[in-house]
């Protein structure tokens, strides 16, 4: 009998996301119950499988679903990968078969088509409002980890830290390096290379004097959000991590919903949203990077004022009841 199940997936069309957060709410229930048994269920690939057992020594991952119990199971994933509004309904039934307990972390913007015997957590600011116990909603539960402001640094102008998620089409990460490259202002580029993406091959530098540095399975991304000038992000569990740490977010999309949803941190105050990026809208781009940069100071206050790092142990804290 486990007491707690995650059933999470990461790769390149999801990203690492999904995984991040269930790794990180892991790890404050052991925080608050050492004794707990533990398990993961999903598709990971070799290199998502290195950081979950890296971060949680003691954990399993579980293949035969049939004979196992739980008494509780989280199920953070999406019925489809293009539309996080569309309930993981396979998984669900699957996490019937193994704990009367199911939490679901949403990464959508609707409830309506949610059974009615699960509880709820969502965090994108979208209208819904709380009906406690099973439905949790609100930006405080923003999977985010609670930030050391002790450790605050003056944030280089310099910098710039690129966060794409599982972006595998290596023209729109060329576009959006050549967009970059004309901010004079920024000297060192930072990329955040992601789990899921075993590497960014081909990326072009150009003939430019600016230092690029790949990052790769970092134990925490903490510094960079602080000292980065700004941030530029696909919409994903990173970008609300970048929101704590105060950081200027320029939020970029692949896909519609990433686009829908960067709308909502927009009208919020949080963010710049350029929506879609292509070849053919390189102008759109440098212009929104241009307003970051001019509205830094504001964004990163009302970052910090919205997004208060919290998210992680409030969810923690509601998951614990029913385990």
């Amino acid at each position: 009998m486990y007491d707690l199940i995650f059933m999470c997936d990461a790769n390149n069309s999801i990203g690492f996301g999904h995984v991040s957060r269930c790794i990180y709410l892991a790890k404050y229930s052991l925080k608050i119950n050492k004794k707990i048994k533990i398990g993961f269920i999903g598709s990971y690939i070799k290199e998502v499988k290195y950081r979950i057992k890296n971060s949680l020594l003691d954990i399993d991952f579980i293949k035969n679903k049939g004979s196992i119990k739980s008494k509780c199971l989280v199920i953070d994933a999406l019925g489809d990968d293009d539309d996080p509004n569309i309930f993981p309904l396979n998984k669900y039934n699957l996490a019937r078969t193994i704990a009367n307990n199911i939490i679901y972390l949403s990464s959508g913007t609707q409830i309506d088509k949610l059974p009615t015997n699960i509880i709820c957590i969502g965090y994108h600011p979208s209208g819904i409002k709380s009906k406690p116990p099973n439905i949790y909603w609100d930006l405080k539960y923003a999977p985010t980890l609670e930030v050391d402001y002790k450790n605050l640094k003056k944030r280089n102008k310099n910098n710039v830290l690129l966060a794409l998620g599982g972006i595998r089409d290596e023209s729109l990460v060329n576009t959006i390096m050549e967009v970059v490259n004309q901010i004079d202002l920024f000297k060192q580029i930072d990329i955040l290379v992601s789990p899921v993406n075993k590497k960014l091959n081909r990326i072009n530098v150009f003939k430019t004097s600016k230092c690029i540095n790949l990052h790769y399975n970092l134990k925490t991304i903490s510094p960079l959000l602080f000292e980065s000038g700004m941030v530029i992000a696909t919409l994903g569990n990173l970008s609300y991590e970048a929101l704590a740490h105060g950081a200027p977010l320029c939020l970029i999309a692949t896909k519609k919903f990433q686009s829908e949803y960067g709308d909502l941190l927009k009208d919020k105050g949080l963010a710049y949203n350029v929506g879609l990026v292509n070849e053919k809208n390189q102008n759109k781009l440098l212009e929104f990077i241009k307003k970051t940069l001019i509205d830094s100071d504001q964004l990163s206050k009302q970052a910090i004022k919205l997004i208060d790092g919290k998210g992680i142990k409030r969810i923690t804290n509601i998951i614990s009841n029913y385990y």
